[in-house]
């Protein structure tokens, strides 16, 4: 090809469709470089997880692990979150039918699941289509974390936003965040409300009056000349009734379930284990043992006498010299910590 291998997501998802065909729509599920493996329990898991590695080295295919993610309850993928209580139980009798050598007969179960079916999908708090250019109103607010906005249609949400503040973006001052949500908005989303009149609410009740107002910085200024190409009336509304732009501001990327297990047991527990051997330490039968550069014990070895001013205490109560804390020798810390 003379502009090179164009279609290669094409080709790569044709390769995996290959190699993964074996154990395809039975625990697996591929799209591109994408494997999900679903297994009933643990036990299941690990034989599933080791076949699909086997079959990977097999044909010299490899997963970087820090991409990876084992034995978690549900997955975020292609915008769904996926778990043990997804619908598939409602569609297991019409799934039946689906497979090989299967008579098709749609009975009293098929179809008390196809109405279910349908009424968990219609009476979900779904997003709405708008409806024509007109009523569109916007819900902002910021917070010191990031931006949220919500934009809805005769009381219906048509869609979600939310942007996390770069490094320079938190030097903002609460004026310009507020302004600046604004922008957000309007940027994201000027296909629906550039040429039409639209509504901005915001908890800043400055904002409404930033057309009149005198004096400007140079991102105000730049701001208001993007804001002048739309026909949008700012208005303020209570921080308490905006419930969802501000929740969206505030929301935070969580890091996997077994990331945060990780960081809880290690935050909670090393510093209790540290503050028992230096407990133990510190006691005068066991100073002779410590000898870290005379901080613990005098010049003169005397184990009643037992110095502090050295150290410092953290707040979790562990004592620290010049910001480091010391590991005594009791306990196994050495061997947590390597």
């Amino acid at each position: 090809m003379p502009f090179g291998l164009t279609n290669a997501p094409a080709i790569f998802m044709d390769l995996m469709n290959r190699v993964c065909k074996p154990y395809m729509d039975k625990f697996l599920i591929v799209f591109i470089n994408d494997i999900l493996i679903y297994s009933k329990d643990e036990k299941e898991h690990e034989e599933h997880l080791k076949a699909i590695l086997e079959l990977l080295k097999k044909d010299e295919l490899y997963a970087k692990f820090s991409m990876c993610e084992f034995w978690i309850p549900k997955v975020q993928f292609l915008g769904h979150v996926i778990n043990s209580q997804g619908f598939s139980k409602v569609t297991k009798p019409m799934t039946k039918l689906t497979q090989k050598k299967v008579e098709f007969e749609w009975g009293d179960k098929q179809e008390a699941a196809f109405q279910l079916l349908k009424q968990k999908l219609c009476s979900a708090p779904i997003l709405a289509l708008p409806e024509g250019s007109k009523d569109f109103i916007e819900y902002c607010d910021a917070s010191n974390k990031g931006l949220g906005v919500v934009l809805m249609q005769r009381e219906n949400v048509i869609l979600y936003a939310s942007h996390q503040l770069k490094i320079h973006e938190k030097n903002y001052t609460t004026h310009d965040l507020e302004l600046g949500v604004v922008v957000f908005a309007l940027k994201i989303w000027r296909h629906y409300l550039y040429g039409t009149k639209c509504t901005v609410f915001t908890d800043h009740k400055s904002l409404q009056y930033i057309l009149n107002q005198k004096e400007l910085n140079m991102r105000q200024r730049r701001w208001l000349e993007l804001i002048s190409d739309y026909d949008c009336d700012i208005r303020y509304h209570l921080g308490k009734a905006n419930v969802v732009a501000d929740t969206l501001s505030r929301k935070e990327r969580e890091p996997p379930l077994r990331v945060q297990a990780m960081v809880m047991t290690i935050g909670l527990d090393l510093p209790r284990q540290i503050l028992n051997g230096q407990t133990k330490a510190r006691r005068p039968k066991n100073a002779k043992k410590e000898n870290v550069g005379g901080t613990l014990v005098e010049n003169s070895r005397d184990p009643e006498k037992v110095r502090m001013e050295k150290l410092e205490p953290r707040v979790d109560g562990t004592l620290c010299l010049n910001g480091r804390s010391g590991l005594p020798c009791y306990g196994d810390l050495q061997t947590v910590i390597t």
